[in-house]
């Protein structure tokens, strides 16, 4: 069963940027309600199945995960945006590369070693999402802001691992997660109505597409990868998660009709390689958190 949630997991994640192509809703927009919608199916368990376990949450519980939700909010605004600019396989690529960036922030602030197969890895990776917006420097302008809007959410998602790394210790998946995609949803509403962006309005199609966010790279996606940790070993789970770059790709080339750009098949593969070495070599609580 463990197994199959693995592939379950890695299809939900793979349509993600497929879903965000399809829309003509401002990002803004999608991220609200990816969220939002998310969070009313997670809300009532939450509540049901820890019901006694809310009484005792701190106040600095609180504020660790608002600042984490903040973060995830962030990320997605910035990783929804990068699909506008640039392919979906150089975005989901560079997005991915945040399980170092977290790795790395540990080794420098909480002084964390870093194993010799994993300093290959990181390496390896670096200068694969460095040649991804080279590539695209050197082909459009436009391509290249993509790209950097692409790893500013893999910063993001970083920042938000590392902030609710200890919450996921202490809490449950669903305390967390519905009290994390609350605040990311609120944030993220209050962005579009300060910047104009109407969050009503929007054809049967956009809500379809909505509801398509939430449910199957949220839910079927990340979370169902969050469940399969406490039942596999992590770098399992952790490697498996490398099949999302590649989902993605496929299902951009089958169902829109996008080649992958030279510059991203050599840097795409390189921070697939370089993850994959990484992950095997360093397995760490930190590494194991799935938010996208």
């Amino acid at each position: 069963m463990a197994y199959v949630a693995l592939v379950v997991g890695v299809m939900g994640v793979s349509v993600s940027a497929i879903l965000v192509r399809w829309s003509a809703a401002p990002a803004l927009a999608l991220v609200f309600y990816r969220l939002i919608l998310a969070e009313i199916l997670l809300l009532p368990l939450a509540i049901i199945r820890d019901r006694v376990a809310w009484k005792d949450v701190s106040r600095r519980d609180v504020m660790t995960a608002m600042i984490s939700g903040v973060c995830l909010s962030l990320h997605f605004i910035t990783w929804v945006s990068s699909l506008n600019y640039t392919s979906v396989a150089s975005s989901v690529a560079l997005v991915s590369i945040h399980p170092i960036l977290v790795v790395i922030a540990s080794a420098v602030v909480l002084g964390h070693s870093l194993k010799p197969g994993a300093v290959v890895g990181v390496v390896v990776a670096v200068l694969g999402s460095i040649i991804i917006p080279l590539g695209s420097y050197a082909a459009e302008s436009r391509a290249l802001t993509g790209d950097v809007l692409a790893l500013s959410g893999a910063f993001f998602m970083a920042l938000y691992l590392l902030f609710g790394a200890h919450l996921r210790q202490r809490w449950s998946l669903w305390m967390y997660t519905s009290l994390v995609y609350g605040v990311a949803g609120v944030v993220t509403g209050l962005a579009a109505v300060g910047s104009g962006i109407p969050l009503g309005g929007y054809p049967a199609r956009e809500w379809m597409i909505f509801v398509g966010l939430a449910v199957f790279p949220t839910l079927l996606g990340h979370t169902v990868f969050n469940w399969a940790l406490g039942r596999l070993p992590t770098a399992l789970v952790a490697l498996s998660i490398l099949g999302e770059p590649i989902g993605a790709a496929v299902l951009a080339w089958m169902l829109l009709g996008e080649g992958v750009p030279f510059f991203t098949w050599v840097g795409g593969t390189m921070i697939l390689v370089g993850l994959a070495r990484f992950l095997f070599s360093q397995s760490r609580p930190e590494v194991k958190q799935v938010g996208v």
